[in-house]
């Protein structure tokens, strides 16, 4: 019988959160611009020390801890059944808004095992822009076949992996994935971003970016 496995494969996770996102929704900070973002203003920020800026828009979580209780508790789950019993935890969280024209850069997370997105407006419109995880095996085989050749069929050394907004849709991705997304239409569409280290390994904070 023919074996076949996957020895260099990416994880990824998807959950529908079934949670009240009101609190959430009316975070003072889904009205602010994150650096990067257009419509960013520094005078906002320009009092603040750079401890104090992490902590007032790199901890949303912190203010929401029943929410940052169940994504951590789906995150473990999805840890469990790949790598054993092992524990996360959340250090850093964001709320990504993209009002029409915006885009997020292509980058990914530095200092941090998983990344994630969690999708809580109340609305989301088919044309939203998506979160583009660009497959990290493209362009670097020399035997990979054009996804022309099969469209229908999963290619692993070709297909990227976008996220649908929906409300409550819930990913998990490893970190050294480079992500964007494409420039936004219509109606806001906000998300919360957040970064996992895991526990007895990783002591310190994930703060960085890596911009491409």
């Amino acid at each position: 019988m023919l074996n076949v496995s996957t020895p260099f494969a990416y994880y990824v996770g998807s959950e529908k959160l079934e949670f009240d996102f009101t609190e959430l929704r009316k975070d003072p900070r889904n009205d602010f611009r994150i650096s990067g973002q257009k419509g960013y203003n520094f005078d906002d920020t320009k009092d603040l020390s750079t401890r104090e800026y992490h902590d007032k828009f790199y901890r949303v979580l912190d203010s929401h801890p029943s929410l940052k209780t169940e994504i951590t508790k789906c995150f473990n789950l999805f840890l469990k059944e790949i790598y054993g019993p092992l524990e996360a935890r959340i250090v850093t969280s964001w709320i990504n808004t993209l009002k029409d024209g915006d885009s997020i850069a292509l980058h990914r997370h530095t200092n941090c095992f998983y990344s994630g997105v969690l999708y809580y407006g109340e609305h989301y419109e088919k044309k939203a822009s998506k979160l583009w995880l660009i497959n990290p095996l493209k362009n670097t085989l020399h035997n990979f076949i054009p996804k022309e050749y099969n469209p229908d069929k999963h290619n692993a050394t070709q297909d990227d992996i976008f996220t649908t907004p929906s409300t409550g849709a819930l990913y998990f991705f490893p970190s050294n994935i480079y992500h964007e997304a494409p420039i936004h239409k219509g109606l806001d569409r906000s998300c919360l971003a957040f970064n996992f280290v895991i526990n007895e390994i990783w002591n310190n904070d994930s703060s960085q970016t890596t911009w491409k």
